[in-house]
């Protein structure tokens, strides 16, 4: 769910950038000022792309360009608090990615453990002590 909404978040923030680009068409047209416009939009693009795949590194990604968006120029949290924000959801997901396969790893340990043991716990009569004698048998 969590994952979807940052893929969901990062392409609606990718259209959103896009949109700056629109003003080249207002004055002389020129390719070369409406691929200069879209550079951010790359830049979230190939952001979004590697978020896709490893959740962490993405997360990191989006984090600290949006600092260095802060840092480095003057605009505002409207463009870098959706950054941060998509960041720090791709860090949870692949937080949670982590639990479960860490979950996932310890059950698949124990299976391997006891996959060729057949444990039977057979019960004998009591013992001259009253107490119940259990013969484990594994084969």
């Amino acid at each position: 769910m969590i994952r979807n909404l940052t893929r969901i978040l990062s392409i609606i923030f990718i259209l959103f950038i896009s949109l700056f680009a629109l003003d080249v068409f207002g004055k002389d047209f020129s390719l070369m000022a409406l691929i200069m416009n879209l550079i951010p939009t790359f830049i979230a693009i190939i952001l979004t792309v590697i978020a896709w795949k490893k959740e962490f590194l993405g997360g990191i990604l989006w984090i600290l360009v949006g600092i260095v968006a802060i840092l480095m120029t003057k605009i505002g949290l409207v463009i870098t608090l959706p950054m941060m924000i998509i960041g720090g959801l791709n860090l949870w997901v692949a937080g949670a990615n982590k639990v479960k396969k860490n979950k996932k790893n310890s059950l698949g340990e124990m299976r391997t453990i006891t996959k060729g043991f057949i444990a039977r716990f057979t019960t004998t009569t009591k013992s001259s002590f009253g107490l119940r004698r259990i013969r484990l048998t594994i084969g």
